[in-house]
């Protein structure tokens, strides 16, 4: 599996989901071979509407929409954090 965003530059770029299995020396992509997750946000990464439902009608393997579960999970609470952080009103 291989996740990205589609650009560099933009604030709400899409993140794109490559799902692959590696053969030999080769890598076999899915059909299709790229799935939208979700959206670039300020803080991080935030799940796009209906991303289950389209890797599950593609047949990916449940560990695998448990692995993204969890990079949408870990990046919300990096963004809290940060939050937390930037609204504290501890002087020390």
């Amino acid at each position: 599996m291989k996740n990205a965003y589609n650009c560099g530059c933009c604030p709400d770029s899409p993140l794109e989901l490559w799902p692959y299995m590696i053969t030999g020396e080769d890598r076999v992509y899915s059909d299709p071979p790229c799935i939208l997750i979700g959206e670039r946000e300020a803080h991080g990464a935030r799940p796009r509407p209906g991303w289950v439902t389209k890797l599950k009608e593609a047949n990916m393997p449940e560990e695998l929409i448990q692995s993204i579960k969890e990079y949408f999970r870990k990046e919300k609470q990096e963004a809290l954090e940060q939050l937390e952080a930037a609204m504290s009103d501890d002087d020390t």
